[in-house]
């Protein structure tokens, strides 16, 4: 859809001042459509970062492909189901091949790397998100590019009850999340999105032609209601999931970046952009975020829990409307085994869509033993002052 110049130079000064960039590589982008490497892409891909990082620029990149080039190693076939076991293989596999690639790449600039591999439990584990953040900031002060994927070799397993399992640790959508989250940790001004597409459309543009693409989001209001449908063979996301990458960096303080990764010197032409050269070929989504919605995007929007607590209607009432603190009174059930500083999801009895989700303040065998009761009763059961089961500043209301 159509920007003004006021957009246009919206985007120029958000882009051209960057000094700390992620850029998330698809599968898409980092692959051929036989499945082997695109090398000459890759190549330009690793020119551009090395030159923005010579210059003084903070960059890190999230590579997708490692699967891709397992599957291509192994003789099997991109359209070929993967067993959870073959997909593993692959991984293994692929990932040496991938970080060779970049290593050889990167030394022709005198860049060393360095391979970070995460799963989801390293974002909802607090102290192991504290340790990856430390460990990503010191590879940045130490002048290394960090190349970060998802460790589906050793994947975390994916629910505690089967009844939960759709919600719990789940993956990073072909690494679209995992940038998200790595531009949130390392306080990125901009994260790139590359891909297949150069940008957020109105519907499908491959199935409709008179899709339009957002070109400069201001609100994440204007998003709800656009067609995210449809997906490539080579990777797990798609639209769905960059829509959600993008809500989820944007709340986290980083401008986000939706582009066509296949044109010639795209991260260059997107960051040099020009608002008085008219249009931006790509979808800018700025972001307005505070201090309290960064530390509540970790609360909120970190790719798992360590359990779930089942509230009564009262209580989902409290927290929705009333702005309250979730007390045990309004506790029903216990799923899971925590402790107290964990995350947990919070449902309404009855209900599998989550109310909230926050720190909780006991842990799973302390909370079975006082749910339901009022504040008065706690000290009697554990001998201690009670206090609420999840603050209101530690809880988050709305959840992606």
């Amino acid at each position: 859809m159509p920007h003004d110049a006021t957009d246009s130079h919206a985007i120029e000064h958000a882009l051209n001042k960057a000094d700390s960039i992620i850029v998330k590589l698809g599968s898409q982008v980092i692959v051929d459509d036989a499945g082997r490497l695109a090398i000459d892409r890759i190549a330009s891909y690793v020119s551009q970062i090395a030159d923005l990082h010579l210059k003084g620029k903070r960059l890190a990149i999230v590579s997708s492909g490692a699967v891709a080039l397992g599957r291509q190693r192994l003789n099997i076939k991109a359209e070929t189901p993967l067993t959870p076991e073959q997909k593993q293989s692959c991984a293994a596999i692929g990932q040496s091949l991938m970080m060779t690639m970049y290593h050889q790449f990167f030394r022709h600039y005198n860049i060393e790397v360095a391979q970070v591999l995460v799963n989801p439990s390293d974002f909802s584990d607090r102290q192991r998100y504290n340790r990856l953040k430390t460990l990503l900031h010191s590879l940045l002060d130490l002048g290394i590019m960090p190349i970060i994927n998802e460790n589906d070799a050793i994947p975390d397993l994916q629910c505690f009850d089967e009844q939960w399992a759709s919600s719990r640790l789940s993956p990073f959508s072909d690494n679209d999340k995992l940038a998200a989250l790595i531009s949130a940790q390392v306080n990125a001004h901009v994260l790139l999105i590359l891909s297949n597409v150069d940008g957020l459309y109105t519907t499908n543009p491959f199935e409709n032609a008179s899709a339009e693409r957002l070109t400069y989001i201001s609100d994440l209001s204007l998003l709800e209601g656009i067609d995210t449908s449809g997906k490539t063979s080579l990777g797990r996301g798609g639209m769905a999931s960059k829509l959600q990458a993008a809500e989820l960096a944007n709340f986290g303080g980083s401008h986000v970046v939706i582009a066509s990764g296949l044109t010639h010197q795209s991260i260059q032409r997107l960051l040099n952009f020009k608002g008085d050269n008219g249009d931006f070929s790509a979808t800018f989504i700025a972001s307005k975020a505070t201090q309290d919605t960064r530390y509540k995007q970790w609360i909120g929007l970190a790719s798992g829990y360590n359990g779930v607590i089942v509230i009564n209607e009262g209580a989902a009432n409290a927290l929705l409307k009333k702005g309250a603190s979730l007390l045990a009174v309004g506790v029903v059930d216990v799923l899971g085994q925590f402790y107290a500083g964990d995350v947990v999801a919070v449902h309404m009895e009855g209900a599998l869509d989550e109310v909230a989700r926050g720190i909780v303040q006991y842990s799973a065998s302390e909370l079975a033993l006082i749910k339901g009761l009022q504040s008065d009763e706690i000290k009697d059961v554990l001998k201690r002052p009670d206090v609420e089961v999840i603050h209101r500043d530690k809880l988050v209301v709305e959840v992606i």
